[in-house]
C-alpha cells in the first residue's frame, strides 16, 4: 500500500525530469559547440608559384596557395575564416612550429589563393619547408597540413659558373657549317662526409642530358625549353642528393644541337637552317653538408671535353650514335687524361631564368601492330598511332658494323 500511494508522485517527478532534459538537449543542439567541430578543415594540395614542391623558384616573394578540405566528407558548407603559414629553414624547426623565416600568425581572411611570401630574404639554391593551418566558420583551428617544400632558383648575379664549349678541332668539324658531331663534358670531384642536399642548376644549348655517377638526373627529355636565346635562356634544377656518394663523383653532360644549332645538312632532311653558335653548357651544383657548410661546383676551364657517342645531331635529321666512343665516360673512375680542357665562352646573350613550364616526358610506349617488308632491305613498322617520339631498338653484331 505504501509504494502504491507514493508511485503517482514519483512518476510525476520522473516526467518533469524527462521534460527538463529534453528542453536542455534542444537548447544545447541549437547553440554551436566548438569542441565538436574542432579540426573540421585542413589545408591540402599546397603549391608554391602554382607548382608542387618546386625546384628553381625564380621570384624573391613566391606565392603560396592551398585548398581547404573538410575532414568529414559529409560536412556541408564549411567556410575558411583564417589561416596561418609557417616557413622554416629546416624540417626540425617546422616540426617544432618554429617559423624562423616566416610566421604569419593567425590571419583573419577567407582568401587562401596566392598568399605572397613576406618573410626574411630567401637565398639562392636553398631549400625551405612550410605548412598551413586554417580556421573554419566556428573559429575552430584544424590540424596542420602535410609538409611542403620549395627550393630557390638562381638570379643572374648568383651564377659563379661560366659558359663552356668545345674547341671545334676536338670534334673534327665546324659546328657553324654542319652537325656531324657534338661534345660531351665531364668533371670529377670529391665529397668528404655526408651531403645533406645537392641541387644541380644546368642549361645546355641546344639540348642536354645530365648524369651524376652514370645516373640520369631526370626522366624528362629535350631540356631546356626552346626560346629566343638572345633574350631568354631557360635552366633546369634537379635534386641529385641520392646520386652522390662519399668520395669520388662525376658530373657528365651529353650535348645535342636542338633548335639552338640547325646547320646545313645536305645528306638529311631539314625544315630550316640557322644557328646561335656551337653547343655550350653552364652548370652549377650547390652542396649542403651535414654540418651546414656549403660547397659549389661549377663549369669552368677545369672541365674536360671530347667527342661524344653522338656523331651526328640534328633536330630534323635525327642522331647517329657510336657506342664505341669513350665507353664509361659517365663514371667517376673513367680516365679522361686524353680529353682536352673545355673553353670558357660567352652565352648567347639571353637572361638565365628557371624553366617554369612542365618538362617533356616519354608518356607511353607503343609496340608495332604490323610489320611489312615492301622490298628487300626495307622494313616498315606500323605502330597504329600518329605521335611524336623516337624508336627504341636493341642490336647485336660485330664491332664496327652498322
Amino acid at each position: 500500500m505504501y509504494s502504491l500511494r507514493r508511485s503517482p508522485r514519483r512518476c510525476l517527478r520522473l516526467i518533469s525530469s524527462l521534460a527538463f532534459c529534453l528542453l536542455l538537449l534542444k537548447a544545447t543542439a541549437a547553440a554551436p559547440v566548438k569542441s565538436s567541430l574542432t579540426g573540421s578543415l585542413v589545408a591540402s594540395n599546397l603549391r608554391c608559384d602554382s607548382r608542387e614542391n618546386p625546384l628553381g623558384v625564380q621570384t624573391d616573394a613566391p606565392r603560396l596557395s592551398w585548398i581547404a578540405t573538410a575532414r568529414d566528407a559529409t560536412l556541408r558548407g564549411p567556410n575558411v575564416t583564417g589561416y596561418r603559414v609557417i616557413v622554416s629553414s629546416s624540417p626540425a624547426n617546422l616540426t617544432r612550429n618554429e617559423g624562423d623565416l616566416w610566421d604569419t600568425g593567425k590571419v583573419n581572411a577567407k582568401n587562401t589563393l596566392q598568399s605572397r611570401y613576406a618573410g626574411k630574404p630567401l637565398r639562392a639554391g636553398k631549400s625551405y619547408w612550410w605548412k598551413v593551418q586554417i580556421w573554419d566558420q566556428h573559429e575552430a583551428a584544424g590540424r596542420w597540413s602535410d609538409v611542403a617544400t620549395f627550393t630557390m632558383g638562381m638570379q643572374p648575379s648568383d651564377w659563379t659558373a661560366q659558359w663552356i664549349t668545345a674547341d671545334p678541332q676536338v670534334l673534327g668539324t665546324d659546328p657553324q657549317k654542319d652537325a656531324t658531331a657534338v661534345p660531351v663534358f665531364r668533371h670529377a670531384f670529391r665529397t668528404n662526409g655526408t651531403v645533406k642536399r645537392a641541387i644541380l642548376f644546368v642549361s645546355g644549348l641546344g639540348q642536354y642530358e645530365a648524369l651524376v655517377n652514370g645516373q640520369p638526373v631526370t626522366d624528362s627529355v629535350l631540356n631546356p625549353g626552346w626560346t629566343d636565346y638572345r633574350k631568354t635562356i631557360l635552366y633546369n634544377a634537379f635534386d641529385v642528393t641520392r646520386e652522390l656518394k662519399v668520395g669520388g663523383n662525376v658530373i657528365a653532360v651529353l650535348m645535342g644541337n636542338g633548335m639552338y644549332n640547325v646547320p646545313h645538312t645536305p645528306q638529311r632532311y631539314r625544315k630550316l637552317q640557322g644557328t646561335f653558335g656551337p653547343p655550350k653548357l653552364i652548370a652549377q651544383l650547390i652542396l649542403t653538408h651535414a654540418d651546414g657548410s656549403e660547397e659549389t661546383v661549377g663549369t669552368d676551364d677545369s672541365w674536360t671535353t671530347s667527342k661524344s657517342p653522338i656523331t651526328f645531331s640534328s633536330t630534323y635529321g635525327g642522331e647517329d650514335y657510336d657506342a664505341r666512343v669513350s665507353p664509361g665516360w659517365d663514371q667517376p673512375e673513367f680516365d679522361d687524361a686524353k680529353w682536352v680542357k673545355a673553353k670558357v665562352t660567352d652565352g648567347p646573350g639571353g637572361v638565365l631564368k628557371a624553366q617554369q613550364i612542365p618538362s617533356i616526358k616519354a608518356m607511353r610506349t607503343y609496340r608495332a601492330v604490323k610489320v611489312t617488308t615492301p622490298k628487300p632491305g626495307v622494313t616498315v613498322y606500323d605502330l597504329g598511332q600518329n605521335f611524336s617520339g623516337w624508336p627504341e631498338i636493341s642490336v647485336r653484331g660485330p664491332r664496327g658494323s652498322a
